[in-house]
């Protein structure tokens, strides 16, 4: 599908200027085919590239800092490439902003997409009310 050379294209792009991606230029289309680059075409065959150049840490980085329109493609290529072991050092290991990891980078995801569609909980955290109010 897709060699070296697209592998090591794909992670500099993602790895570069993260503000040019909402400036109106055309980098938000660009990002999202990346990322599904990246889903779609990074295989058994370059994958062990991608662990080894940082790919998931790329990922994560970008996560953290794309908008929420963007965090399922996202999610769903993490998804993906650690449904390989060998992936799961690589994000156990990363750090975002603030020595931020990923498990608290996923929650915090978690709770503002709950914000988003209404969801109330009560003071032992139980949600309360409607909480199939879908956007």
């Amino acid at each position: 599908m897709f060699g070296d050379e697209g592998v090591e294209l794909l992670l500099q792009f993602l790895s570069g200027d993260s503000d040019k991606f909402s400036s109106g230029l055309g980098y938000h289309k660009l990002l999202l085919s990346s990322v599904n680059a990246i889903w779609c075409c990074v295989s058994i065959v370059n994958q062990d590239l991608f662990l080894e150049r940082g790919g998931i840490p790329i990922l994560l980085d970008l996560l953290e800092k794309c908008p929420p329109s963007m965090q399922n493609l996202v999610l769903g290529a993490l998804l993906d490439l650690t449904e390989d072991a060998r992936a799961v050092p690589h994000v156990v290991t990363w750090r975002g902003k603030g020595q931020k990891t990923a498990v608290s980078l996923l929650i915090e995801l978690w709770r503002a997409e709950e914000h988003a569609m209404g969801v109330k909980r009560d003071s032992n955290h139980v949600m309360t009310g409607n909480v199939l109010k879908w956007r």
